[in-house]
């Protein structure tokens, strides 16, 4: 299925050629140029669409953002955005590194933790900390001192960006209950940063940029989307664009989504990272 094109078409020169050069099918707009954006219209190509993506940044990606990094004769790649391939087996982004023979870099199972005065935290206290979730749920009673107090504090901070919510919305019991869903293998660092998977999955895709939509107007037949200064009309529209943007209503639909549709957008949540990127000598 992934040889030929049928799901997940990628990048492979074999599956370049079978893009027809005047599609013979209705013209599908597609809003942002993510990863998801690009993908489908790469996809839609190949099923013989006309196709145009309207993105409203100046830039592909989405939150794949790859920065270089200069100073003192050095030069690094460093993802400001989305990072690490999480594992590999049945990730379509390790489908795509595959098809274009990059090189993955394995992420090391050692992530050590470090005090705010830069000590190394303890290798045995930290795992005594992350396997208090489950002391929790047998005993209520367990007491800690304050420096087990800190890591139980972080690994629980770190539960919120995993799952996307506050602690006090989450399960005790069922907060993983979809670990054994997870994509299989090593989690991977993509060295020059997955920019080069944004660019490679961009090449040849008809993309309008700084067109910021505010209004999608649908039927059964035919759409238009609006942006500030321009009407896009086609077939089809397929929306990529951020939860967070469908959470503030920065685009108007019309017709309005169904209640059960706007209830899910409000519920969705998302996690929070800051990074702090450093070039060393």
């Amino acid at each position: 299925m992934l040889s030929y094109g049928y799901v997940n078409c990628g990048v492979t020169l074999a599956i370049k050629d079978k893009i027809p050069t005047s599609p013979s099918k209705g013209r599908v707009i597609v809003i942002g140029a993510g990863l998801a954006g690009l993908a489908a219209a790469r996809q839609l190509m190949l099923f013989g669409f006309e196709v145009i993506v309207l993105e409203g940044r100046k830039r592909v990606g989405g939150r794949v953002y790859t920065k270089k990094m200069e100073g003192g004769n050095k030069i690094a790649a460093s993802d400001l955005g989305e990072s690490v391939l999480t594992g590999t087996l049945g990730n379509p982004l390790g489908v795509l590194a595959r098809q274009l023979s990059y090189t993955l870099h394995t992420v090391r199972d050692q992530c050590p933790l470090y005090h705010a005065d830069g000590t190394p935290v303890d290798e045995y206290l930290d795992k005594k900390s992350g396997e208090a979730l489950e002391t929790l749920r047998e005993d209520s009673s367990v007491s800690m001192n304050d420096e087990e107090m800190n890591l139980f504090n972080w690994h629980l901070a770190n539960l919120e960006y995993a799952n996307a919510s506050l602690l006090s919305k989450l399960s005790l019991a069922f907060w993983d209950q979809d670990d054994s869903y997870d994509m299989g293998g090593d989690h991977h660092f993509l060295p020059g940063g997955n920019g080069r998977l944004i660019h490679a999955l961009a090449e040849n895709v008809p993309i309008s940029f700084e067109k910021t939509v505010h209004t999608i107007r649908y039927s059964r037949d035919r759409v238009k989307v609006i942006t500030a200064g321009q009407v896009f009309e086609g077939d089809m529209v397929l929306c990529t664009a951020p939860l967070g943007v469908l959470k503030r209503g920065s685009i108007r639909f019309f017709p309005e989504f169904p209640q059960r549709k706007l209830d899910t957008i409000r519920r969705l949540g998302f996690g929070l990272l800051n990074k702090v990127a450093l070039l060393f000598p």
